[in-house]
């Protein structure tokens, strides 16, 4: 039987593109005929706006090797790991691809496929009952779940960032019967998060990042292509800051009604009556996410609350999976797959495809421009309106890449 050619899809945010992206995207280009990345646009996981515009990203994924980078739509992009997940998986498959490719701290796929298929079991949630029910945090109660169901080293495999969010790939995978085949990589360099400052080793991106809010140089710590796009996006003043709109983003929220916090995405629990309060006596965002959180909701989930609500998404306007194709950027590849490949998603190039969208796809599409409006603020040199109409996608015909890194 003639094996297929893999088309290798990568979900990813490239806040910024670090050496060990590099080393990630050099191996998807080593093992597959087409490279497509879905990545998340302004707006990333943590809850905060990314370091570079999108097409400065997807002009660094396309020098590495990518030939297609498309955009993860917003309320996917700021998502727990399950629905960022769902949202990655189903826009990859929905573009042909059938390999997705992820790093991890394990580097075993089957053994995060066993995990989620745990996780969808009914025996996982009889298990995890209990803890949940002693206060525990979900991530903690599942890792005590899988614990308890599946020994010690399955649950240690979940005090992993990257395997944690592979398996949830895994379980998006099974969950939206999309049937992709899964290569993890071990990832090389600093842990995410980690704080080590040992510049010899490959540093991961939040690293990176503090080290640009404290002023400190990056470009020697990146890629040479990388170094130079960032590097030119900083010159013009194009790198957003957290606190750039933090006055901004405080006065909105104390504008919302206490029914509008209820509807905010990831509000359960009375969490929204905490977060309102927070809201009307904080000074300060930091003040704001400290007062809210609880053993069972982390910073990093008010956080995305906080900014759902400052961008207008709310549960009752989001949509269960991305319902288009939005490119940033391609090679000559990438856009030669675009013209042969049918697709169960219409592809995004153009203003005019923009205005042939169903209603309810252009709803979401009405949502990423107002999210890209907004974070034009966010920049040291705050940009107009409209962008997202504007900006003409990344068209770049690479370097010849060795896979070296």
């Amino acid at each position: 039987m003639e094996q297929k050619p893999v088309i290798a899809g990568l979900i990813c945010e490239f806040n910024p593109l670090h050496f060990g992206h590099a080393y990630l995207l050099s191996q998807m280009r080593k093992e597959s005929e087409m490279v497509i990345c879905a990545m998340s646009g302004p707006f990333v996981q943590r809850g905060e706006a990314a370091l570079l515009s999108p097409w400065a990203r997807a002009e660094m994924a396309l020098l590495q090797g990518a030939d297609l980078v498309l955009l993860l739509p917003v309320s996917f992009a700021m998502s727990g790991a399950e629905r960022f997940a769902r949202g990655g998986v189903s826009l990859l498959a929905g573009v042909g691809v059938n390999t997705l490719y992820f790093g991890s701290e394990c580097g075993n796929a089957e053994k995060l496929d066993e995990l989620a298929l745990f996780l969808l079991s009914p025996a996982f949630s009889s298990a995890l009952r209990p803890f949940l029910a002693r206060g525990l945090s979900f991530a903690v109660a599942r890792t005590e779940a899988v614990r308890q169901e599946l020994g010690p080293e399955m649950a240690d495999i979940l005090l992993g960032p990257n395997n944690t969010l592979g398996m949830e790939y895994c379980k998006a995978n099974r969950f939206l019967h999309t049937h992709l085949s899964f290569r993890t990589i071990s990832r090389r360099g600093a842990a995410h998060d980690e704080e080590s400052q040992d510049l010899t080793q490959f540093l991961s991106a939040s690293q990176l990042r503090k080290r640009v809010t404290h002023g400190q140089s990056v470009a020697e710590l990146l890629p040479p292509s990388s170094a130079h796009i960032f590097e030119r996006e900083q010159t013009c003043g194009h790198l957003s800051f957290p606190g750039q709109m933090e006055q901004a983003v405080l006065s909105f929220l104390r504008r919302m009604d206490q029914s509008d916090f209820a509807r905010l995405p990831d509000c359960s629990e009375g969490i929204e009556n905490r977060l309102y309060h927070a809201v009307q006596t904080g000074g300060t965002l930091p003040q704001v996410w400290e007062q809210t959180k609880t053993k069972r909701y982390s910073l990093a989930r008010i956080r995305r609350m906080t900014l759902s609500g400052f961008l207008g998404l709310y549960r009752d306007t989001l949509c269960e999976t991305p319902p288009f194709a939005f490119v940033l950027g391609a090679t000559p590849r990438g856009l030669s797959y675009i013209s042969q490949r049918k697709a169960t998603l219409q592809w995004l190039l153009n203003h005019q495809q923009m205005e042939a969208l169903s209603p309810s796809a252009k709803t979401v599409l009405d949502q990423e421009r107002a999210a890209m409006d907004q974070y034009m603020l966010f920049q040291k040199v705050p940009r107009g309106c409209g962008l997202l109409d504007r900006h003409p996608f990344i068209k770049i015909q690479p370097p010849d890449l060795d896979g070296s890194i």
